[in-house]
């Protein structure tokens, strides 16, 4: 037997979707404008940088699984916040490593706020998981 998220559960869904979607679509926006036009905070960076491609790729995606989250949040699927989990984790994991970027381009409080921000989660998704899982037969 699968078991199945609770409304808690879905709601948590619903949040992280909404929040990591907005804040990667704007990421993504960002991006091309600042690879095409040297706009934003990263944008003399990226300006011209096909390395932009990353950046793109990884906010893109990050907003693909943000509407996954928020459109199969009620599917009873307890899953979804194991995938949630690794999401951020990898997310995180990238901005600690990369780190120096977000001091190089002066972004260290935006840096701050976007690796708070998956730590956050990635704990809450993962207690969800955990706690989801521990009342399977």
């Amino acid at each position: 037997m699968t078991k199945t998220a609770t409304g808690q559960n879905a709601t948590l869904l619903l949040v992280n979707g909404i929040v990591l979607g907005a804040v990667a679509l704007l990421q993504f926006v960002l991006d091309f404008a600042g690879y095409w036009g040297g706009l934003g905070p990263t944008g003399p960076a990226l300006h011209g940088n096909l390395n932009t491609i990353g950046f793109a790729e990884a906010h893109g995606l990050a907003a693909i699984f943000a509407v996954l989250f928020i459109i199969r949040r009620n599917d009873g699927f307890i899953g979804w916040h194991a995938v949630a989990a690794a999401v951020h984790l990898l997310l995180g994991v990238c901005n600690l490593i990369f780190w120096p970027l977000f001091a190089t381009w002066g972004l260290v409080p935006m840096g701050i706020a976007a690796t708070a921000m998956h730590a956050v989660f990635f704990v809450l998704e993962t207690w969800a998981f955990l706690s989801g899982r521990s009342g399977r037969r």
